[in-house]
């Protein structure tokens, strides 16, 4: 039984889940005909599989720039250097830190999708730009905030978003990981994060004398770090309390089962689901009954609680 004809069995699958696993589909064929499949089988079939769903690498990618043209076309005030979506208003309200993350891609062409993310006044994911580079480098991650920063500057009306103003900050999560992979300690671990979300000096003194007592390199460690790269009390008051890139993290898992399709399959994904996303929130935003974005309401009313706990005394 070829991987062609297996593959005319499994589209379903596939087109549910394009990573679906070989041990899923070894376990479809047998269920399907009574026979058994090997590993490199099952790989081949579900490769003609997706090409058969998706379209082939290559027929695909040669497409892909007249797909982008057609998407900047019909899509005023998208840019297909790289991707945004102009027609929402919402960017002048998001909150002014930008979160910037890569993932690999897993088809014949290797690459790295790289985004771009920030947070609304409702405090949703708000993307902001996608590319997709041959390599995560300097040169890439220069090329891709060049374009993103020359569009940006076109549209920020908000002066905190004013180019060139910025500053760069670390990821604590990052920060915590490669500080356990040196000293592979899971108290002083979560030490690391109490230091880093600590907006009191003295609090924060406290817990440095604590892992210094503890481990005196892993504090010399953190001291040849600029705490005003990871630390909240040394910020500066740039980052508003994000303290890690999750949140492009957490775009990168939404498009994790599209990592072994094609380029143009890849580009048509993150744009519908941008497209239902941003539709989804604007629902949200004009059903709102409050003069205020759901959560910054709900802090008020939390606010407002806790308040009517207080004492005044004389």
């Amino acid at each position: 039984m070829s991987s062609k004809f297996i593959s005319m069995s499994i589209l379903h699958l596939v087109a549910n889940d394009p990573e679906i696993h070989m041990s899923n589909i070894i376990q479809e064929v047998q269920v399907l005909f009574q026979m058994g499949c090997t590993y490199k089988r099952a790989w081949y079939s579900r490769k003609f599989a997706i090409e058969r769903v998706f379209g082939s690498w290559e027929t695909t990618f040669n497409i892909l720039p007249k797909y982008l043209q057609a998407v900047q076309d019909l899509n005023s005030g998208t840019v297909y250097k790289f991707l945004h979506h102009r027609t929402s208003n919402r960017f002048p309200y998001c909150r002014p830190v930008i979160s910037v993350d890569g993932t690999h891609l897993r088809g014949p062409y290797k690459g790295v999708p790289l985004i771009a993310s920030t947070w609304d006044a409702n405090n949703h994911l708000f993307p902001l730009a996608f590319a997709i580079v041959d390599k995560e480098s300097s040169e890439s991650w220069n090329w891709f905030l060049k374009n993103w920063r020359d569009t940006l500057s076109k549209i920020a009306i908000q002066p905190l978003w004013q180019l060139p103003f910025a500053v760069h900050r670390f990821c604590l999560r990052h920060i915590r990981a490669n500080f356990n992979k040196t000293f592979n300690n899971t108290n002083l671990k979560s030490l690391i994060w109490q230091v880093g979300t600590e907006s009191k000096q003295w609090k924060f003194d406290r817990v440095i004398k604590e892992i210094q007592e503890r481990n005196v390199d892993s504090c010399i460690y953190l001291m040849k770090l600029d705490p005003e790269k990871w630390t909240l009390l040394h910020d500066g008051g740039h980052i508003h309390g994000i303290m890690t890139t999750n949140i492009s993290e957490a775009l990168n898992s939404v498009l994790k089962k599209a990592r072994v399709l094609s380029l143009k399959v890849l580009v048509e994904l993150i744009f519908n689901k941008l497209v239902k996303y941003f539709h989804q929130h604007r629902e949200e935003a004009e059903n709102c009954v409050h003069p205020f974005p759901t959560r910054i309401f709900d802090k008020f009313l939390w606010i407002e609680m806790k308040s009517r706990e207080h004492k005044v005394t004389t």
